[in-house]
């Protein structure tokens, strides 16, 4: 039998295994943004939709985000034309922050 020598061409590279959550790139990617060049203001309107959409879960795996994402876009109907769907729903979820805000202290006031 043979002895065969194995030769690398390159050195070795350190690996960094730093893992970083992105709550946001799973919705930009889902919503068609260029997850390489996203906008303060999309980053910021993607966040109101994650907190929106995660509510009170504790856990929520990208499939279950990107799921109630889905549902929400059913739900609202099809965006106008040349309006974007991340615009579309972060508009939405201000609202009803707004609509939830207001209830709480109407509620507040008949105690």
């Amino acid at each position: 039998m043979d002895g065969v020598t194995v030769v690398t061409k390159a050195s070795p590279v350190a690996v960094d295994g730093a893992f970083v959550k992105d709550n946001i790139l799973p919705i930009a990617s889902f919503m068609g943004l260029d997850t390489h060049n996203i906008s303060d203001s999309d980053k910021s309107a993607m966040q109101q939709i994650y907190d929106f959409i995660r509510g009170d879960a504790k856990e929520m795996t990208e499939l279950e985000l990107l799921h109630k994402v889905r549902e929400m876009e059913q739900k609202l109907g099809m965006t106008s034309l040349g309006e974007r769907r991340v615009d579309k729903l972060s508009r939405y979820v201000k609202l009803q922050g707004q609509i939830d805000n207001l209830t709480k202290a109407r509620d507040s006031e008949l105690r």
